[in-house]
């Protein structure tokens, strides 16, 4: 009985605390140094069918982003002679509980997550993970599917602003 009431208060309050990015670097890897970002291709592995072009909505939002939070986003690296910081992300997940995209009422339980991989530019070696997984329910802030795509693509810029301060 207690163990089903302490699981019970444990889902409860997991689901009213706001999810975190994963961020996961190679051995022995500062971001530091990089100071140019070029935001790669962002694929879809959902098999949701979207009425729209996400992954160039996501790419958008997270070059948005990453300009926002004061980095410098490029499409080429050619006017840089620095190290440039390459992001490829992957939609790898995504349920939207809402009726309609265009019934705001009408929404229930939607999840998505967002895996970015950071390499970089010029030599391919992987230097790391950020994932973002968030999710719109009764019992948190009601979003718009697209919304919460766009809030995964503002957590991974997010994460990648703190990382590369450090």
């Amino acid at each position: 009985m207690v163990n089903r009431f302490v699981t019970a208060f444990l889902l409860a309050l997991a689901a009213c605390t706001p999810l975190h990015p994963d961020v996961s670097l190679a051995r022995g890897v500062s971001l530091g140094k990089y100071r140019v970002i070029v935001v790669g291709r962002v694929s879809d592995a959902t098999g949701y069918p979207f009425n729209y072009p996400i992954a160039d909505s996501v790419r958008e939002r997270l070059a948005h982003d990453l300009i926002a939070d004061g980095l410098t986003v490029v499409r080429t690296p050619a006017d840089s002679a620095g190290p440039v910081l390459l992001v490829e992300s992957t939609l790898q997940g995504f349920k939207s509980g809402a009726l309609s995209t265009q019934l705001p009422t009408g929404m229930g339980t939607s999840r998505c997550t967002l895996s970015s991989e950071l390499r970089d530019y010029r030599t391919g070696r992987h230097l790391g993970d950020i994932t973002a997984s968030e999710v719109s329910s009764e019992d948190t802030q009601q979003m718009s599917p697209f919304a919460l795509m766009m809030t995964c693509a503002r957590m991974v810029a997010e994460a990648l602003h703190k990382q590369m301060k450090t």
